[in-house]
């Protein structure tokens, strides 16, 4: 069960959270029934952003993760050695429409792998760890199966970065590698 004080985002109107039509074909969802859907419509957090705006920083505690409905997200990690906290560092990866950003939050609860940022205009929609708690209370296989989709997406991720990896590896001892 995850528990955690939430970063304070402007509220939209309850009206105007997410639908059940948006959420249905979202990374987070699958495996989700319709009851699960709507429930999940009235425990996020919309959020429209401008291009260029920080969603987390790397480093920071982690509280929530979030759901790209529209736009898309870069992500940005700075070397080991970098001094300031501030510098973004390098652009790693674009993340896009209906995938998820943060959600190492939900399994580690350790702070931000890197920082977020819209690349473009997004519309997100927050899942605070409130909202975790309180789906893990009310609805225990809604829970697992949001856990589950996650770690997918994760392991999706994970799979990516090892074959890069492997390529850089190559390349630096002069050996054959893969182009994309």
């Amino acid at each position: 069960m995850i528990a955690c004080v939430d970063t304070p985002f402007p509220r939209a109107p309850k009206e105007d959270l997410a639908t059940v039509d948006e959420l249905r074909d979202c990374a987070l969802c699958g495996g989700l029934d319709d009851n699960a859907l709507r429930w999940l419509t009235q425990h996020v957090e919309r959020l429209e952003l401008g291009p260029g705006t920080i969603i987390f920083r790397e480093g920071e505690a982690a509280r929530e993760f979030y759901l790209v409905l529209e736009g898309d997200v870069e992500i940005w990690k700075r070397p080991a050695t970098a001094e300031n906290a501030l510098d973004l560092g390098e652009c790693i990866n674009m993340i896009h429409a209906k995938s998820i950003v943060g959600g190492s939050s939900v399994i580690d609860m350790q702070g931000r792998l890197a920082t977020a940022r819209a690349a473009t205009p997004v519309v997100l929609l927050r899942v605070s760890c409130r909202a975790m708690t309180a789906l893990y209370r009310e609805d225990l296989k809604s829970y697992t199966m949001v856990i589950l989709n996650v770690a997918r997406d994760l392991s999706r991720r994970l799979r990516v970065v090892n074959t890069l990896a492997a390529s850089l590896s190559a390349q630096a001892r002069g050996g054959p590698h893969t182009h994309d």
